[in-house]
């Protein structure tokens, strides 16, 4: 498919039990009233990015077409399982909400995308997985997105490689399920970033009027309005690649349980680096987090190995919620945990390194260190 198309649709309605092979070879679409390219029906859909190419596709700021009574809601967006691949550039322009977007799984492994959209930029409703791939998002919600919740092995975002630059007004990478990462360059830049502080350390008080992307206070967005950077209702598992945010709320947030077994995360946060519902584990890797409210904010933490350096305007590592003080005051975006969580931190293993304005370790319940301090 090539050319150059206005006021066009690319529309793929094929049998149930039919896959689809779609090769974009220079093509330019725009479609005012809807989807540039509407994937309706087929058992799964190819989409290869012809090497030396570049596409382009957008759409307007108002649709007021409908498909069966169904929203149509991204300038790509498909009701079937999706795989985007080649090395050829894919340009995507959301005028009137999403960038890419599949009603089932979407799964990226080549090409140079480079998304723009008023609303999430890249959404795989059941499950979104990239393997490789140049990717740069720029987002007025969320970058990434996976928002199945009904089933739990759906809302899954997978990254295995490839190289991943979001700029977002929410939050970087969000899944209603887990998000596991091994492998890929990552840098997540979330809510307009850590200057948008949730405590002003030279004043040494709560930031009341915290603030997003958007210039909102904390206190008039919902839980889906964080500025976090990878934000998982249940998991989060990391082994391998790099990872870079720059975040005005949690950089690393899970309701459940952070795992970081490898990798290398460089961490600047305008609230809490990491947040774990229940539990925060690590045994392999390097943590670097830069700048945070706490360090470290969990249900229960378990170290065992690994590399970590802490900077922290209140706690290095805490169960606590923050200082004895603190942790009752009720400031922006202080968080609660499972009922199930101890509040126990056990260190055995690793090297740390924390400066923590508040207490270096803060424990509900039993703090054990089995390591030497200096």
């Amino acid at each position: 498919i090539d050319g150059t198309c206005s006021d066009g649709q690319l529309v793929v309605t094929a049998p149930e039990d039919e896959k689809v092979h779609l090769v974009l070879k220079g093509l330019t679409l725009n479609h005012v009233d809807g989807p540039a390219v509407y994937l309706k029906k087929a058992d799964k859909v190819y989409v290869t990015i012809a090497d030396g190419t570049v596409n382009t596709i957008s759409d307007g700021a108002k649709y007021s077409a409908m498909d069966d009574d169904k929203e149509l809601d991204g300038v790509f967006f498909s009701r079937t399982d999706v795989t985007i691949n080649g090395t050829g550039t894919f340009i995507v322009k959301g005028n009137n909400k999403h960038g890419l977007v599949s009603k089932d799984d979407l799964i990226i492994t080549g090409g140079i995308l480079q998304v723009t959209a008023k609303k999430a930029g890249i959404i795989g409703k059941d499950r979104l997985k990239i393997a490789d791939g140049t990717i740069t998002v720029h987002a007025g919600t969320d970058g990434l997105r996976a928002n199945k919740s009904d089933k739990s092995d759906k809302g899954f975002v997978y990254i295995k490689g490839g190289t991943l630059n979001v700029t977002a007004k929410n939050d970087g990478i969000e899944a209603a399920g887990v998000i596991w990462i091994e492998g890929g360059v990552i840098d997540l830049s979330t809510g307009g970033g850590s200057k948008n502080d949730s405590y002003i350390k030279s004043e040494s008080k709560y930031n009341l009027a915290w603030t997003f992307g958007e210039g909102r206070s904390s206190g008039d967005i919902t839980a889906a309005d964080t500025g976090k950077g990878l934000k998982a209702v249940s998991d989060i598992f990391i082994s391998e690649g790099v990872i870079t945010i720059d975040s005005a709320d949690d950089a690393v947030y899970s309701d459940h349980t952070v795992s970081v077994i490898g990798g290398i995360l460089l961490l600047t946060s305008g609230d809490d680096g990491v947040h774990a519902g229940r539990e925060f584990g690590m045994s392999e890797g390097t943590l670097t987090i830069k700048k945070s409210f706490e360090g470290i904010d969990a249900g229960d933490v378990t170290i065992v190995g690994g590399t970590l350096e802490i900077s922290a305007q209140d706690d290095g590592i805490t169960t606590l919620g923050g200082s004895d003080d603190s942790a009752k005051s009720g400031r922006p975006g202080e968080n609660h945990y499972d009922a199930a969580s101890k509040g126990d931190i056990l260190i055995s293993g690793g090297t740390l390194t924390i400066a923590a304005a508040g207490q270096s370790t803060d424990a509900k319940g039993t703090a054990n260190i089995q390591v030497s301090i200096q």
